[in-house]
């Protein structure tokens, strides 16, 4: 190691006056920096209760699109004016500490590296970073009291000195996959929630039962209990009376769901309807359930209803659709609970092409618990073929039959064939199509889980049959960003050498590559990551390129193609000032 890069790495280099950043100044990419560069600012101080940090390395990830499109409109910048406070955005990001504030001297120093879980809470205020809290398109940062001693404690997770920059920064995207195979769904409506029992026209109330572990951990708080009769409201009482929780009988449907609409003064943890959903009825409840929450089909007839369900809803706020066709309430919950992928199962991966396809096409073959059959689709030749050469060899080693198709040519016929006439036992949707979560969606086996995890817009509607979340137990589940725990687990994944983030890189670049390298992410145009080096200056670079632009970096890449911490060591070597 040169003296200039063991310099940098203990941020012994000196601090400049001025930096670069990537301002957000409003909608559109025409307000992203200023005439498509970024802006050069005073180098900010850090307060007493603050830390600057050097930004080494950013991964682009599409969800920066989605800020830059919607500006001040996204939900997480909540009408900011970006023209008087812009944004940086940049949440996958690798950190080292360059300067501590007086009163944080001695619980950080100099030196110190992280990377930062992103879904920052103080105080009871969302302060994203990256989002309402400036982010990574930028040279350093400041790092003040809602990141080192917020709602959960501190969201700077410590990295180890040898961990690669840009494999550090991309276990962010990484946790996002892993978390999405964590997801269960709960045992019983939530303990002290509010649970909605609803009854529907039609139904033989009389014959719906309650079923055991109602009460588990307590039971709800409160029971709201609309149109139904019977054995269950009798149950839920004598669980009310014995456990002190409240039981109140409602106003008709057709009365209380306007009121409950125009109010939004109620959101229900869980809702269990009672009989065959009427046309409607499904899209407007979800609307009113708390983030978590459980729409419960208790529906013993057999139907071919297609129902409106908002998958952005479903995406963003962990909602869970869950069923049984048994008359006893608590079948519904009694289900496959869990998202993990199963060893004797069948994946199908929809959307395997892109960035994140990579990750949890790459998870899939090497975990413990590896499919027995994947089939991973796209509409994009130039991406299949790069799944072919990256994870056929992979698939073969770990015994698992790997099927890599154009998204057109899957047919009825096909699955039959490739899953036994079972049908799917987890079907993971990354392309935010509502089109392709309906056609999916039958192909589904007993117990079967489709996990929406493209971030579709709130009231992306796909139009789904009901029947099999009722007949074969089948569930609808979706995840978004990660835990605290999710980021530390995959950081020591990747630094115990069981997982190597690196591997999904497909371009890099300098800061000043920022603007073209979010282009290529809207446009689809690399199989990967784009890895961005905000201390060096230099375009962006295709790793399929690399050989001609900076040799000496790619004879480092893994295999000839892989990027891996040495390449970045000489790259950092051959390109810092």
């Amino acid at each position: 190691m040169s003296s200039k890069l063991e310099a940098y790495r203990k941020a012994h280099s000196p601090i400049p006056k001025e930096h670069l950043a990537w301002e957000l100044h409003g909608s559109g990419r025409e307000n992203f920096g200023r005439q498509g560069k970024p802006v050069s600012l005073p180098l900010p101080r850090p307060g007493p209760n603050e830390l600057l940090a050097r930004v080494d390395a950013l991964g682009l990830c599409f969800s920066d699109i989605k800020i830059i499109a919607l500006g001040g409109d996204h939900p997480r910048l909540a009408g900011r004016n970006l023209a008087e406070e812009p944004v940086v955005l940049g949440h996958e990001v690798s950190l080292t500490i360059v300067e501590v504030g007086e009163k944080l001297q001695g619980r950080f120093q100099v030196g110190q590296r992280f990377v930062v879980q992103a879904d920052v809470y103080y105080r009871g205020q969302n302060l994203s970073y990256g989002y309402a809290t400036r982010g990574g398109a930028a040279q350093y940062c400041l790092l003040g009291e809602a990141l080192h001693s917020g709602d959960a404690g501190s969201y700077l997770i410590p990295v180890l000195d040898s961990t690669g920059y840009s494999e550090a920064a991309l276990t962010e995207p990484w946790a996002c996959v892993e978390r999405s195979y964590h997801l269960r769904s709960r045992p019983a409506p939530k303990p002290h929630g509010l649970t909605w029992v609803v009854g529907l026209a039609g139904a033989d109330l009389g014959n719906y039962l309650l079923g055991e572990d109602f009460d588990y951990y307590g039971g709800p708080r409160r029971v709201m209990i609309t149109e139904a009769l019977g054995p269950v409201v009798s149950a839920i009482r004598h669980h009310a009376f014995r456990l002190g929780f409240e039981v109140e009988e409602t106003a008709p449907l057709a009365r209380l769901l306007p009121l409950l609409e125009e109010r939004r003064t109620l959101v229900f943890d869980d809702i269990i309807l009672l009989g065959k959903p009427r046309r409607g009825l499904i899209e407007r409840l979800t609307t009113l359930l708390a983030k978590k929450g459980h729409l419960a089909i208790i529906c013993p007839e057999p139907t071919e209803q297609r129902v409106p369900i908002d998958l952005g809803r479903v995406h963003y706020d962990f909602i869970h659709l869950i069923g049984t066709s048994s008359p006893v309430i608590m079948e519904a919950y009694r289900g496959r609970r869990s998202s993990a992928l199963t060893e004797a199962g069948a994946a199908w991966f929809i959307g395997a092409g892109g960035p994140m396809g990579q990750m949890h096409l790459q998870r899939a073959l090497e975990r413990e618990h590896c499919p027995r059959t994947i089939l991973a689709t796209d509409i994009d030749e130039a991406r299949l073929r790069v799944l072919k050469d990256r994870f056929s060899a992979l698939a073969e080693e770990r015994g698992a039959r790997l099927m890599v198709l154009q998204a057109a040519s899957v047919t009825r016929e096909l699955i039959r064939n490739l899953t036994d006439e079972e049908g799917f036992s987890h079907i993971l949707l990354l392309a935010p199509h509502a089109q392709l979560a309906e056609e999916a969606w039958q192909y589904l086996g007993e117990k079967g889980i489709l996990n929406v995890f493209a971030g579709v817009a709130r009231g992306t509607t796909a139009r789904m049959r009901i029947s099999p979340i009722c007949t074969r137990g089948c569930r609808i589940v979706g995840s978004t960003g990660s835990s605290i725990e999710d980021l530390r687990f995959v950081l020591a994944e990747t630094e115990g050498g069981h997982l190597s983030p690196d591997s999904a890189v497909a371009a890099i670049g300098g800061i000043l590559a920022i603007r073209d390298g979010l282009s290529g992410v809207a446009e689809g145009k690399f199989p990967g990551k784009v890895a961005i080096y905000p201390q060096l200056d230099f375009p962006l670079i295709p790793l399929a390129k690399l050989k001609e632009s900076l040799p000496a970096v790619a004879e480092r890449l893994g295999a000839g193609r892989f990027w891996n911490p040495q390449a970045e060591a000489a790259l950092l070597e051959q390109m810092l000032p």
